[in-house]
């Protein structure tokens, strides 16, 4: 009998094990030496963009070549910068780690349907006709930059950048065309110009994509201005003395906040209509801990809690322990 089930036991997982084995699985692309890495140091310049369409159905056989124009357009340019400039040239393409999301997301999904079909008692057999088996990425477009990088800080790199507006123009097929003119009248066509778009005119400075951002650490007087825990102390429904990793957002209170002028802090700053300790604040927190009171009711019977913020207090309803 011991054996029995333990052949059983095998059985179904060898099953399950070949239904996802009809999946091909995405192999990594082998990099190419002009992408560029944290070694390239932590600021670059960003000279141009090329951008490829891809089918998502070409994703999903990593079997069949995807042609790629972007990415033959990037090395070109980045080896006529190279060769011609003399400059530590360097590509990235932004579609990769989207494209891994995508993947991992479709995969997730999969084995969610999976776990809920055979909760449901659905043979494995059944489950690999399924039409969820077949289903297609999102669309995912590949976004090379074009990039000049080596550079230890941002000044550095703009005092480049301002010499590199006055370099010679870079060939024909790396450069926008761009055609500008009045429209014609009662049928006539209208007389237009046509030009290329110097990418040395457009290029900007850009922390390098592969280096971790360093965030400043807040100061003692920073971290006590946002410390979410004092805010709390009084909760009586307190989300954070709670264990779970996720909880649902019903409803936010926010404090009005006003654009505040030059004459204060600065041209593009946002601040609080009113002071933490206002009136107007007390009664945000107390409306939010009304609801909560309201929908924790027997009638209601929800498992409701608050969080206050320095701007702002959420309602939400459970704990959970995935997003799902």
């Amino acid at each position: 009998m011991y054996r029995r089930v333990l052949f059983t036991l095998a059985a179904v997982t060898g099953l399950a094990a070949l239904a996802l084995a009809e999946q091909p699985a995405a192999q990594p692309e082998e990099k190419h030496p002009y992408e560029i890495t944290p070694k390239a140091g932590p600021w670059a310049i960003c000279v141009r963009v090329f951008f490829d369409n891809i089918d998502p159905t070409e994703l999903e056989d990593p079997r069949q070549p995807v042609q790629r124009m972007a990415k033959s357009l990037a090395i070109d340019f980045v080896t006529e910068l190279r060769k011609d400039y003399i400059v530590h040239g360097y590509m990235f393409n932004r579609g990769d780690e989207e494209r891994k999301k995508e993947q991992e997301r479709a995969t997730a999904e999969r084995k969610q349907r999976i776990e809920l079909y055979r909760k449901m008692g659905m043979p494995d057999e059944e489950i690999k006709k399924q039409k969820f088996w077949v289903k297609r990425l999102a669309h995912v477009q590949d976004q090379y930059m074009v990039l000049i990088g080596g550079f230890p800080d941002q000044d550095t790199a703009r005092m480049f950048l301002e010499g590199l507006r006055k370099m010679k123009l870079p060939s024909a097929r790396f450069m926008d065309r761009l055609a500008a003119g009045p429209a014609g009248l009662n049928g006539k066509k209208g007389e237009g110009m046509e030009g290329f778009v110097n990418p040395f005119q457009t290029s900007f400075v850009v922390p390098n994509p592969t280096v971790p951002v360093q965030r400043a650490q807040p100061t003692p007087e920073e971290a006590a201005e946002f410390d979410v825990a004092q805010f709390n102390t009084r909760n009586p429904y307190n989300l954070l003395k709670h264990a779970g990793k996720w909880t649902l957002v019903i409803k936010a209170y926010r404090s009005p906040s006003v654009n505040t002028g030059t004459e204060s802090r600065g041209p593009t700053d946002r601040g609080p209509a009113v002071g933490k300790n206002s009136k107007t604040l007390d009664a945000m927190g107390k409306q939010a801990e009304q609801l909560a009171a309201i929908l924790r009711t027997p009638q209601l019977n929800f498992d409701a809690y608050v969080m206050h913020a320095n701007f702002f207090s959420l309602v939400t309803v459970g704990i959970f322990d995935s997003p799902n």
